[in-house]
């Protein structure tokens, strides 16, 4: 392997990725909408017309009228109503939260990849004040495994931390900054806004709003399909800015068309290349 191939790969698996998770969402979204019409529907031909009359007159009154309901056939005709138009509301904030977790996960495992393999084929880059005894070095069995062991090392901590922070740790150890991607602001805001999803439930707090100018604290955010598909079109962006700048850097071959958000049409040479819909298998390292 080398270089530009395990960038290579790091690009197609990554972007494939992001590409059928934005596809699953979208699906899922069209998918809970129908679903929804079709189970209304249902709870309505299955309600006797005495009681839809008198659920439709609890509803055009006050929200005082519903603390008490006498008969448990309209409870239950009720209750079956209200959640049948509960769920192209709940379901799709679900589906969104959790698309959006995923595709911060694939993002930071993405940057991951791709600084192993700049750390291990281009050994240069490894330089720091640390030590190792001779014990450490001698466990491993080649100086391609201690390499190997290294970059991930330092993969792992320059990831440590928010994003900021790794903002800060890459222009310290290859003079890059990039915060100055043009739409580097939506991918902060968005990393920022899973730690809130998945640690607040998606209400700001005071660390958020200390992040993201402009921002309330208590103020649930709202993540819907437009959100993702830019999330995940960004995110493409910024994996191609990345690779062009340390392609140049780094002196290694570009694959820009392996970048599967901004070249959609791989999907029909994956069906011709790989057979069926079967997405490109990433290569292991050796």
């Amino acid at each position: 392997m080398s270089l530009h191939e395990d960038v290579r790969d790091a690009v197609t698996a990554h972007t494939n990725e992001l590409y059928f998770l934005l596809e699953f969402v979208r699906d899922i979204d069209k998918y809970i909408i129908a679903q929804a019409e079709e189970r209304i529907s249902n709870v309505l031909d299955t309600m006797p017309t005495n009681v839809f009359d008198e659920i439709r007159q609890m509803l055009s009154e006050s929200i005082g009228s519903l603390k008490v309901i006498d008969s448990p056939e309209v409870g239950r005709h009720f209750l079956r109503y209200m959640f049948a138009h509960s769920v192209p509301v709940r379901y799709p904030k679900l589906l969104y939260s959790a698309a959006l977790t995923h595709a911060i996960a694939i993002f930071e495992s993405f940057l991951n990849d791709f600084l192993i393999a700049i750390f291990t084929y281009r050994p240069d880059t490894l330089k720091s004040e640390s030590t190792a005894t001779y014990k450490n070095i001698l466990s491993f069995g080649s100086m391609k495994e201690l390499i190997r062991h290294l970059a991930t090392t330092k993969a792992k901590k320059v990831l440590e931390g928010n994003i900021d922070e790794v903002v800060d740790k890459l222009k310290e150890y290859f003079n890059f900054d990039v915060s100055g991607f043009e739409q580097f602001n939506i991918l902060r805001e968005a990393s920022y806004r899973r730690n809130i999803v998945i640690h607040n439930g998606g209400i700001t707090d005071k660390d958020y709003c200390k992040k993201i100018p402009g921002s309330q604290i208590g103020v649930r955010l709202s993540t819907d399909f437009q959100y993702i598909e830019t999330l995940i079109t960004v995110i493409g962006r910024f994996i191609d800015h990345l690779d062009n700048h340390f392609s140049r850097k780094m002196h290694y071959m570009r694959h820009s068309m392996q970048n599967w958000i901004l070249n959609p049409e791989l999907t029909s040479i994956s069906a011709s290349g790989f057979g069926g819909n079967k997405p490109p298998q990433r290569e292991g390292k050796r």
